[in-house]
């Protein structure tokens, strides 16, 4: 395998591509990992049951796209480098960034406008009864949490997007 050489493009004016490359798989996987352990989280939520689950499932349908993205970058791991294999790239990290943004809008949509309490609900369990206290759960405001739990997806969202355009000059070479 031969080196970079520091003419070669460069990822956030610092890294090789080769390393940057490595660095977007991992990342792809990571993001994957946490945003499955946030759906399960969701789906034992019992204040995000209403109306009918709706939350988990378009989640759950959101993380699609990224799952195609981790497994297009393992795809890319598993073969030779080419032109036709790194277009996967390119479509991985597009993939990925698709997902992250539909995921911010999603919360932010049945936060603000389908999710009926005033106060968002965290924790997972069986709700108290009418009249006794919380347990199980903890209460923070709409705000905070589309700022605690969707800002991962943003900023995520924004890391594909940076990464997407470095990958197409990579494509190209």
């Amino acid at each position: 395998m031969e080196r970079d050489t520091s003419r070669d493009p460069k990822f956030l004016f610092c890294f090789s591509m080769k390393c940057a490359v490595i660095f977007f798989g991992v990342y792809i996987l990571f993001d994957l990992l946490i945003e499955c352990a946030l759906a399960y989280f969701i789906s034992q939520n019992e204040y995000l049951d209403e109306p009918y689950e709706i939350f988990y499932y378009v989640y759950i349908i959101l993380l699609l796209p990224l799952f195609i993205s981790a497994t297009l970058f393992m795809l890319y791991f598993c073969e030779r480098d080419g032109s036709y294999e790194r277009n996967k790239l390119s479509l991985a990290v597009f993939l990925a960034f698709i997902s992250s943004l539909l995921i911010f809008i999603w919360i932010v949509v049945y936060v603000c406008f389908i999710y009926q309490f005033e106060d968002v609900y965290i924790g997972f369990g069986e709700r108290a009864e009418e009249g006794q206290e919380e347990t199980n759960y903890s209460k923070i405001s709409k705000t905070d949490y589309i700022v605690i739990f969707g800002s991962w997806s943003l900023v995520s969202a924004t890391f594909y997007l940076i990464s997407w355009l470095d990958t197409k000059d990579f494509v190209s070479r």
